[in-house]
């Protein structure tokens, strides 16, 4: 929360209405917060950790301090980039030469680690793995070829955390797509050997170069 109210300042005496701030979706999103009500607690921990204050004395209003703006630039600098690309996508057999022809060398091609779920050894359920890695992950590409259901589930998850959603489709599944994702830039696919050009391409001017980026 605190990183998220640092990167909408627009000067250090800058007051945010505390109404408006707990209504927003996007800190909502980042925070794991359903409403306003669970954003409140850490609201009040970042109060008392002296890291927002409402010196002017208004009511309903805060600003952060300079102990808040010091410990921005502290988590800054400990806190390396998330290098991993989360792949949501079809396990079917017809769909294993486009992750290993496709997504997998994109991925790497920009300087990311391109992770699928099926990849990892775990115990418990698989709906909590998915979520534990898309948190990890820089960002998610979601291809909807074949219209997984559990495609649907992955890539509104991340657009709830405000992670980058890169949404991919094979050409002749687009007539498919739900109504509601429509209206998204999804890039389109023919071969699986289209997306090592395409997607590493948008995923360096969407997200820019990873930390594996290798130049020349």
């Amino acid at each position: 929360m605190l990183k998220y109210l640092a990167s909408k300042k627009t000067r250090p005496t800058a007051f945010f209405k505390h109404e408006e701030v707990s209504k927003d979706r996007e800190m909502l999103g980042r925070t794991y917060s359903a409403d306003a009500e669970d954003a409140l607690p850490l609201m009040m921990l970042l109060r008392e950790e002296k890291f927002i204050g409402n010196e002017d004395g208004a009511a309903g209003s805060f600003q952060l301090s300079i102990a808040g703006i010091l410990e921005v630039e502290r988590l800054a600098s400990t806190f390396s980039p998330h290098a991993q690309g989360f792949v949501a996508m079809s396990f079917s057999e017809s769909m294993k030469s486009t992750w290993a022809n496709g997504f997998e060398p994109a991925i790497r091609t920009a300087g990311f680690r391109p992770f699928r779920i099926d990849a990892k050894d775990y115990t418990g359920g698989i709906s909590d793995e998915i979520m534990t890695e898309i948190r990890r992950s820089r960002f998610v590409v979601a291809d909807y070829s074949e219209q997984k259901h559990g495609v649907y589930f992955e890539a509104g998850f991340a657009m709830g955390l405000a992670l980058p959603l890169i949404p991919t489709c094979r050409n002749d599944d687009i007539p498919q797509l739900h109504f509601d994702i429509r209206h998204l830039n999804t890039l389109t696919w023919q071969k699986p050997e289209d997306l090592v050009k395409t997607l590493s391409k948008r995923i360096m001017a969407v997200i820019g170069a990873g930390p594996d980026f290798m130049n020349g």
